[in-house]
């Protein structure tokens, strides 16, 4: 047994290691890769994640037209914003430069449901988001990028990111985003309610623990501190059945987007957004 966690972290970046990790994974998912054969051995030959993967989805078409029933905007409007994230080339640029120093991640910039996310980030211009579940930062980066176009635009507004890994967040470019971004570092239990209560709330996303007593504390203090009109959105809906819980004790059912991942083994998540109006 491997006692030191800096050994186990060196080890666990070693290329040998990680297919076998990678190979350990496939071997539990037999299902999705009689699904996908070609990219779940893809998976194992040429990526580098083993956690929180990333894709681009094959319905990314669809967003528009969710997003638009979900927040009650114009689906052409929302579609501009997904072809201004698309054509980002500096933001693109900047991820790949980023991703590509870890050795744990993928050089490629896949948003996926990220795209999503900052979609509703650029059509409510919230003054701030909290993030809970903050990982790489990749979609802390993508959501800072709206934040920084809506100040352009005369709608400034903050990030506050929420992980109990003290590493997480090291993809965003902390000076470009110096006044917009906060990260707080610790058991969100602790940290969450002490922090929107200073700041209030918007936009809420909930990437964190995966219990359901955890989801709900998460929408609940939120909701105890929302600004106003407030989005709550989840990348796995299903998994603990939180959101619709919160739903049908509002009578408000959530909006729910199935994920159709593009070149990729994982059969894809339910991204789900629930709107309280004040």
């Amino acid at each position: 047994m491997l006692r030191s966690p800096r050994l186990r972290q060196r080890l666990g970046g070693l290329p040998p290691v990680r297919f076998a990790y990678r190979a350990r994974l496939l071997a539990g998912s037999g299902e999705m890769i009689r699904a996908r054969p070609r990219e779940a051995w893809d998976y194992l030959l040429h990526s580098r994640e083993i956690s929180n993967y990333t894709y681009e989805l094959e319905n990314e078409q669809e967003i528009a037209a969710w997003l638009s029933d979900a927040l009650g905007a114009d689906a052409g409007a929302i579609s501009s914003y997904l072809e201004e994230l698309q054509g980002d080339e500096q933001l693109l640029a900047d991820l790949r430069a980023g991703l590509a120093s870890n050795a744990r991640r993928d050089d490629e910039p896949r948003l996926g449901k990220r795209r999503a996310q900052y979609c509703v980030a650029r059509v409510e211009r919230p003054q701030v988001i909290a993030e809970s579940g903050v990982h790489d930062g990749l979609g802390s980066s993508v959501l800072l990028r709206a934040l920084e176009r809506n100040e352009s635009e005369g709608s400034p507004g903050r990030l506050i990111g929420f992980d109990v890994n003290p590493d997480a967040g090291w993809l965003i470019d902390m000076e470009c985003h110096r006044g917009r971004v906060e990260l707080v570092y610790g058991d969100a239990s602790l940290t969450l309610d002490r922090a929107l209560a200073r700041t209030g709330v918007d936009f809420f996303i909930h990437d964190s623990l995966r219990t359901l007593e955890h989801e709900s504390f998460e929408y609940e203090t939120a909701i105890r501190h929302r600004r106003g009109r407030l989005v709550l959105y989840t990348d796995d809906a299903s998994l603990t059945g939180a959101m619709r819980d919160l739903g049908r004790r509002e009578g408000i059912a959530p909006s729910i987007f199935t994920e159709v991942p593009k070149g990729h083994y994982w059969r894809g998540n339910e991204l789900g957004v629930l709107v309280l109006n004040i």
